[in-house]
């Protein structure tokens, strides 16, 4: 199977490469993509480079926080169009109560 993780955060998440290296242990090929979403430019330009980058891909997966949930969303929907599975997550904060 071949996945292909895609960070959209500023910079990497730890996580990001702690999946690649699990996923490469259990013999999936993978490839990673980091895109800074915040100065992406022209979605257009990047929309042809992505269906290119994950068109073998079997499954996608995105790292995506609330800010860059936009984003994902019009970046995701260009890569319905090659019929992929995609999947996303990203940090889950739990509220502490100190109480």
């Amino acid at each position: 199977m071949k996945i292909v993780l895609i960070s959209l955060e500023s910079s990497p998440p730890i996580f990001y490469g702690i999946m690649n290296e699990i996923l490469l242990s259990k013999g999936y090929e993978t490839k990673l993509l980091h895109i800074n979403a915040e100065n992406v430019g022209d979605f257009k330009i990047l929309n042809s480079k992505l269906k290119d980058f994950c068109k073998d891909a079997d499954l996608i997966g995105f790292s995506c926080m609330t800010n860059t949930f936009l984003h994902f969303a019009k970046l995701s929907k260009t890569l319905k169009e090659l019929g992929k599975i995609i999947i996303v997550g990203g940090l889950c904060a739990k509220t502490i109560n100190p109480f």
